[in-house]
């Protein structure tokens, strides 16, 4: 009895196991988001985890350099002077046109430094902001 018990849940468990797996590749309503593909159009997977090595990506640390110049152009306070890497660090220097104290130069730099984690977060990212 007991094999048969154990033979009646197997089979069970395979003929619900194909009718679920047709409904999870199935894509009811392509024009919504789909959870299972997230990715963001022209990064790989080693691009958007820091934890993972880079492998022949099309990114270089070139086309970071240049990306995160962009970046800081992009905000409108700041405009890039020095950007390079060295392994994992991307050291990065700006300028602004305010007169900062010490204390708004410190938020400055804490803010520029939030939104260049958020556009290359592989990067272990130590800005300084010049007064011009």
């Amino acid at each position: 009895m007991k094999k048969f018990s154990l033979l009646v849940f197997l089979f069970c468990l395979t003929a619900c196991n194909g009718a679920l797996q047709n409904e999870l590749v199935e894509d009811k309503n392509p024009t919504e988001t789909n959870v299972m593909n997230r990715e963001l159009p022209g990064r790989t997977m080693s691009d958007q985890n820091p934890n993972l090595i880079h492998t022949g990506s099309e990114r270089n640390q070139g086309t970071d350099i240049e990306y995160a110049k962009k970046v800081i152009s992009d905000t409108g306070e700041f405009t890039p002077d020095s950007v390079w890497i060295n392994g994992n660090d991307l050291w990065v220097t700006a300028h602004t046109d305010k007169n900062l104290s010490a204390k708004e130069k410190m938020e400055a730099q804490a803010k520029l430094h939030k939104i260049l984690i958020a556009a290359l977060p592989s990067y272990d990212i130590e800005v300084k902001v010049n007064e011009d």
